[in-house]
């Protein structure tokens, strides 16, 4: 569980960046969302955890973890700021259906 509002903004941003892949995104991560506004006290109750456990469980599964072919190209996707560095690296499956 993030316990801080930084954190929370932080995996936020990495699963933002995956939301295509996950069904109902937007009403998964929803009550997270609504935690980051400025007259929201900062709280996490269990509606929380379960939004929380419930996308990190989407964004972990098989069906969007594949195994590397290569034979294929990469991609690599690169964010830097003042307090750190991510990167992803990407590749398509050429999957019709990328829903979770």
């Amino acid at each position: 569980m993030p316990n801080l509002i930084t954190e929370l903004r932080g995996f936020l941003r990495i699963a933002q960046f995956y939301r295509q892949f996950v069904k109902n995104y937007a009403d998964i991560a929803r009550l997270m969302y609504d935690m980051l506004k400025d007259d929201t006290p900062e709280y996490w109750k269990n509606v929380q955890q379960v939004a929380f456990d419930t996308l990190k469980e989407k964004l972990t599964s098989a069906s969007i973890r594949i195994h590397l072919n290569f034979e294929k190209l990469f991609k690599l996707y690169t964010n830097v700021s003042d307090i750190g560095l991510e990167a992803v690296l990407v590749q398509n499956d050429d999957k019709e259906e990328n829903e979770l």
